[in-house]
């Protein structure tokens, strides 16, 4: 039985890695392979999810050892009933997180085959969005959100975990390099033996600058750390799907009309009403956007009514939490 690791690190294409790996479980199986996802939930369903892989990696040495033989035991049970030769998980957060797991997977090579894989990519390439993703959207240290060198100097020492990986498992530890023209999942597939999909699309968690300034202003206000859910449901949850922005709405209500051209497929129509009604929309027709486009002036006017907006719902917000009081304060009625 061959479990594979793939542990990170992070900003190195592990969501298009995942994102292939949920969408082949057809060739996987074919292989005699299976993906597990990201979490240990095989070893106890407490530990799936976020708030799980925390109570996880919170184990003790000796606790990380019962976990390592239990997740063992579990696989073995799958690999007889359903004869899978191969486990994945994938899963970046391991990647520093080396401290906590030495022991579970000394202990788990003892009672399995195991590969762990990792990607390592240039800091310069890795820090500024590392930063935005580690420092704002998700701000994972305590007290207000840090400068980026600040941050960034705390981000850069996760490269320490690669000594610590290569020093512990030299046998089993691979690390390839991740650059911005690699088919990250094409080399995880050849590096690892298993025909996984690749549709070509990169899987990118990205954030529009305006939106990342909102989260900064947001997560300062907390002086734990912040995960990014928490932003989303207290602000807004962006549908990237759905969402039109401003610039899109402009160019959607205000651009250049064919109007010639609409005009023209109801020729017939307007011959009509030249002919018998005497008339000409016909020879009478000029394209040019019906509405003079000023992106700036729009925008400005934009935020004028959500001032006005926020003001109106400040008021009303206010006007509940009155009604509420005075409904707590009422005495119960008898």
């Amino acid at each position: 039985m061959k479990v594979i690791f793939h542990i990170g690190m992070g900003k190195t294409g592990t969501s298009s890695i995942q994102n292939s790996l949920n969408e082949s479980s057809a060739e996987l199986k074919i292989q005699k392979a299976r993906y597990l996802g990201l979490w240990f939930d095989v070893v106890d369903p407490s530990f799936a999810q976020f708030k799980g892989q925390q109570i996880f990696f919170a184990q003790s040495d000796h606790e990380m050892m019962k976990s390592a033989s239990a997740f063992a035991s579990s696989l073995g049970e799958i690999s007889k009933s359903e004869s899978i030769e191969t486990f994945i998980i994938s899963n970046e957060s391991m990647f520093a997180q080396v401290d906590a797991l030495l022991p579970f997977f000394s202990s788990l090579k003892r009672q399995c085959h195991l590969k762990i894989l990792a990607y390592i990519r240039s800091p310069s390439d890795w820090l500024s969005s590392a930063y935005v993703q580690w420092g704002v959207v998700h701000k994972e240290n305590k007290g207000p959100i840090q400068s980026f060198e600040q941050r960034a100097r705390t981000l850069i020492g996760q490269y320490e975990a690669f000594r610590i990986w290569q020093s512990n498992f030299p046998d089993i530890f691979e690390v390839r390099q991740f650059s911005k023209g690699l088919d990250i999942v094409s080399d995880f597939s050849q590096t690892t033996s298993l025909r996984i999909r690749n549709n070509g699309k990169r899987v990118l968690e990205r954030f529009e600058q305006a939106e990342v300034l909102i989260r900064a202003v947001y997560n300062n206000r907390f002086q734990q750390s912040v995960l990014p859910d928490q932003f989303e449901k207290s602000v807004f949850r962006p549908r990237y799907d759905q969402q039109l922005s401003l610039r899109q709405a402009m160019d959607l209500c205000f651009a250049g009309q064919r109007v010639s051209e609409i005009i023209s497929e109801r020729h017939d129509l307007f011959q009509y009403i030249k002919s018998e009604l005497g008339f000409d929309y016909i020879d009478d027709v000029k394209d040019e956007s019906f509405v003079e486009i000023d992106g700036p002036s729009i925008r400005s006017d934009i935020v004028d009514h959500l001032v006005e907006i926020v003001c109106q719902q400040g008021d009303r917000i206010t006007s509940l939490e009155k009604q509420i009081r005075d409904l707590n304060n009422r005495s119960p009625i008898k």
